[in-house]
């Protein structure tokens, strides 16, 4: 049996519909200036990176096993940096 990320047919999962993108605004006046939203948060910056050969390989015992844990230390990963591509910021082939 194909596995999701191989499969080519599966383009989305737990995907929710597109959608224009708001940006909510504390009053008018700051909408039509374009300010910076204060209920905004930008996920953009250095995020922690762990390649791992298969994603098959990784569970609770191995050491990126509990990665979702609030407590989880990642010091010992690598960083990236987001919005990019890992494959060329020096992970892997790109394709």
């Amino acid at each position: 049996m194909m596995r999701d990320w191989e499969n080519p047919q599966v383009v989305g999962i737990n995907k929710l519909p597109a959608r224009a993108t708001m940006v909510p605004y504390g009053d008018e006046t700051a909408a039509r200036e374009g300010e910076p939203s204060p209920f905004v948060h930008s996920l953009n910056g250095a995020w922690a990176f762990k390649l791992v050969e298969r994603p098959e390989a990784v569970h609770d015992d191995h050491p990126a096993g509990n990665f979702y844990c609030t407590d989880f230390d990642t010091a010992a990963w690598e960083t990236i940096q987001v919005p990019g591509n890992w494959t060329v910021q020096g992970y892997d082939k790109p394709i």
